[in-house]
């Protein structure tokens, strides 16, 4: 359910609460698929927000745990 809100914020523009959501939903099952989505996301999300480095640690992170998908 997380995810479908962070979706829905990141299609609207707004990144702030997509961030949050979308981190969350990392949080809670970080080895289901669907963290592929979220971290993705969340790396928009906070490159858009101007957190670069936040950006370049989720990215990071996707592409360490998920890069096969």
């Amino acid at each position: 359910r997380l995810l479908d809100w962070a979706q829905n914020f990141h299609r609207r523009g707004d990144f702030t609460a997509a961030l949050f959501l979308s981190q969350q939903a990392v949080e809670k099952s970080p080895s289901s698929p669907q963290s592929t989505v979220a971290l993705w996301i969340a790396g928009r999300s906070a490159h858009v927000l101007g957190q670069y480095d936040l950006a370049l640690e989720i990215f990071a992170n996707l592409i360490t745990a998920h890069s096969g998908t």
